[in-house]
């Protein structure tokens, strides 16, 4: 079967036509990022374009009519617009169309055992956790991440498949997993869910979704999570807790924060496995792990208490499926970050660290890690992921962005959107003026800037950052070519 990719570059695209070229089909696909500039094209999206081209996959630069031509299937990114022009041929000559997540649930749901890990926050982190778990202990799972993981986004497997469950667009509605992880139901894409309600109810019917002999996975700290699970769950239940170690703003509703009289076990009464991490230090990570009697001490190569609760998960789910808490819990240790979830690079004597972080949350998060692990001052460049989100979130952004001595704010990435009032990035520098004083800054001087462009960007942080301090780069857009231009 000849089959066509219309927006082939992205993450999971890439990951599906890499698995569709495994099964033996003969794959296609389009971009508009298809460069091969190192200055104009993000490294990770290089590397995707590497693995296609050695997999045997046919890249076209652009989009044209042509390229769909003699196509059986045609499967097509939820960022490619209604009118691109491939699409619209496909449709004039009937070949069938298939969006990234019907042919994702199509692929997943024919494993034996799938393993689907929802949640606002930490679905690639966790994801690639589990890999590694279940690959370290002999397992052969296949694995669909949305980042690059040891260089790869996709790995093939048998039985065994692992993969991120996107709540946008309910796109997760069209997996049925054996074990499915709910790792937080935090607001998110508002483009999409008017209300936070019409989000939680999305995460009901995925819970709904899981298969009535499997698990679901969750936090027993959340309570409007384990609500969630009672009401939706057909199935067994597991579930975690993280305790220790203070953190930034906006954690509480994620569930970073540690246990309290608001923040105790909610859990469902019955669960079939439960387990406690307990979090000693975070820079880097270490924590105990207990779970039916037994306790084992983590030493992790990762920063962050939100890594904790991301392992927590992730080690839940593999006993969940029979692997031992214990050599589960070693494996671990050797567990390598994904790319851009806290990569740490030196850069002409600054401490650089690029990460995904595109919601308050994972800002306050990732600000919050750095801060532990620097000894000099710590300058956050962001760059907003979206409007809609931009505007909706714009007060939380400015508290987590405030945890930095600096910030430099760089135009919303627009993705999928057209300018929106009241969410460019002039709004948040307003919002983020407002708060006069920072917990760390030692005098009154300007600590906050818009730079209209990536050379603008670097200027400033070369005026502002000295030897030895870190610069933490934000966002879900383009903003990794920032990191090459250092």
């Amino acid at each position: 079967m000849r089959i066509h990719f219309i927006g082939i570059l992205g993450v999971g695209m890439s990951a599906l036509a890499l698995h569709s070229a495994e099964l033996g089909n003969d794959v296609s696909g389009s971009d508009r990022s298809c460069s091969r500039n190192p200055s104009s094209t993000p490294s990770d999206v290089r590397e995707i374009r590497h693995l296609l081209e050695q997999s045997g996959v046919k890249l076209n630069c652009g989009h044209r009519r042509k390229h769909v031509c003699g196509a059986d299937l045609v499967v097509v990114s939820a960022a490619i617009p209604a009118c691109n022009c491939e699409l619209a041929e496909a449709k004039r000559s009937g070949i069938p169309i298939l969006s990234r997540e019907e042919l994702l649930g199509r692929y997943f749901n024919a494993f034996d055992c799938p393993i689907a890990i929802s949640g606002t926050h930490g679905k690639t982190t966790t994801t690639a956790m589990v890999y590694h778990i279940l690959k370290s202990l002999g397992y052969s799972p296949a694995c669909f991440v949305g980042g690059l993981l040891n260089g790869r986004n996709y790995v093939g497997g048998t039985n065994v498949a692992v993969a991120e469950a996107c709540e946008y667009k309910s796109a997760f509605l069209r997996l049925f997993p054996k074990i499915g992880v709910i790792l937080n139901v935090e607001y998110d894409h508002v483009d999409f869910y008017k209300t936070r309600q019409s989000m939680l109810d999305a995460y009901g019917r995925f819970i709904s979704n899981i298969d009535g002999e499997g698990v679901a996975v969750y936090c027993n700290q959340a309570p409007e999570l384990c609500e969630l699970v009672k009401a939706n769950a057909a199935c067994k239940t597991a579930s975690f807790a993280v305790l220790g170690n203070e953190v930034g703003p906006n954690d509480k509703e994620n569930n970073l924060s540690p246990t309290n009289e608001d923040n105790k076990d909610k859990s469902v009464k019955d669960d079939a496995f439960r387990m406690t991490v307990r979090v000693r230090s975070v820079a880097p990570l270490v924590f105990d792990v207990e779970a039916d009697g037994q306790c084992e001490r983590v030493n992790m190569r990762v920063f962050g208490r939100h890594n904790a609760y991301n392992a927590a998960a992730a080690l839940c789910a593999a006993c969940c499926i029979g692997a031992d808490l214990a050599a589960s819990a070693r494996t671990l240790e050797s567990f390598e970050s994904v790319y851009r979830r806290f990569s740490r690079i030196e850069k002409n004597g600054l401490n650089v660290v690029l990460d995904y972080a595109h919601h308050p949350t994972e800002l306050s998060a990732a600000i919050s890690t750095a801060r532990a692990m620097t000894s000099g001052k710590l300058l956050a460049v962001f760059q907003p992921h979206t409007y809609t989100r931009t505007k909706a979130f714009l007060t939380e952004f400015a508290a987590s962005l405030n945890l930095a001595d600096s910030v430099i704010l760089l135009p919303v990435y627009a993705a999928r959107e057209k300018p929106v009032l009241g969410g460019m990035s002039s709004d948040l520098l307003a919002e983020l003026q407002k708060l006069s004083t920072s917990p760390y800054a030692d005098t009154d001087c300007t600590r906050y800037f818009l730079a209209e462009s990536f050379d603008e960007c670097i200027k400033q942080i070369k005026q502002t950052a000295r030897n030895g301090d870190t610069v933490i780069v934000l966002g879900a857009g383009d903003i990794e070519k920032l990191v090459n231009l250092l």
